[in-house]
C-alpha cells in the first residue's frame, strides 16, 4: 500500500479528514437506507405472498367443506349404513350356503349323467329337498331313486308316479329329507 504525503497546513489537514469521514459517513447512511429500504421490500412482497396463500387456502377449505356438506346432505351416511346392512346379509348368507356345500356335492354327485336338474328347493327348517328336472330314460329316474335311498344324507324319498309316465326325456321330480347328521346349519 502507497502512503501519501500530505503538505496541507493542519487546520486544512483537519478539514480534508472531516470531509472524508463526512464523504464515509454519508455512503454508509445511503447504505444503511438502501438495506433498510430492501429488507422493508422484502417484508412486504412476502406479506403479500402469505395473504395471498392464505387467501387461496381459505378458498380451498371452503370448497372442501361445501363438498363435505354436499356429500353429507346427499345421504351418503344413509347409503354407507344400507351398504354396510347389505354386507352383513351377504356375508350371513355366504357362511349358511357354504354348510349346505357338501350336500348339494353329493347331490350332484348322484344325479346320472343324463338327468338335468331345472329347480332345487331347501328348507332349513323342515329339512325339507325339492327336486325337478328331465331325465333322459326312465332308467335314471331309477337310478336316482336309489341313490337317493342308499345315500346317508338323505331320507323320505317320496317317488311320484308321474316320474315313470315316458320311457325317454321325461320330467321327473322328487320330495325328500335331509338326515339329522347331515350338514344343514
Amino acid at each position: 500500500m502507497k502512503k501519501f504525503v500530505n503538505l496541507l497546513p493542519p487546520e486544512e489537514q483537519k478539514q480534508l479528514k472531516l470531509q472524508e469521514l463526512n464523504r464515509e459517513l454519508l455512503s454508509f447512511a445511503f447504505w444503511l437506507g438502501l438495506s433498510f429500504l430492501v429488507f422493508i421490500a422484502l417484508l412486504y412482497a412476502g406479506r403479500v405472498f402469505l395473504r395471498s396463500e392464505l387467501a387461496a387456502t381459505t378458498q380451498q377449505v371452503a370448497a372442501e367443506t361445501a363438498a363435505l356438506t354436499d356429500l353429507q346432505e346427499a345421504g351418503l351416511p344413509a347409503e354407507v349404513e344400507k351398504f354396510n346392512l347389505n354386507l352383513a346379509n351377504f356375508r350371513t348368507l355366504t357362511a349358511k350356503h357354504e354348510t349346505l356345500a357338501p350336500v348339494l356335492l353329493e347331490l350332484a354327485e348322484l344325479l346320472p349323467p343324463d338327468l338335468t336338474l331345472s329347480s332345487l328347493s331347501l328348507d332349513r327348517k323342515s329339512r325339507k329337498v325339492e327336486i325337478a328336472g328331465r331325465a333322459g330314460s326312465r332308467k335314471s329316474v331309477l337310478i336316482l331313486r336309489r341313490n337317493l335311498l342308499t345315500s346317508p344324507s338323505f331320507s323320505n324319498v317320496n317317488f311320484p308316479l308321474a316320474n315313470l309316465e315316458k320311457a325317454t326325456d321325461l320330467p321327473f321330480s322328487y320330495r325328500f329329507y335331509l338326515k339329522p347328521s347331515s350338514p344343514s346349519q
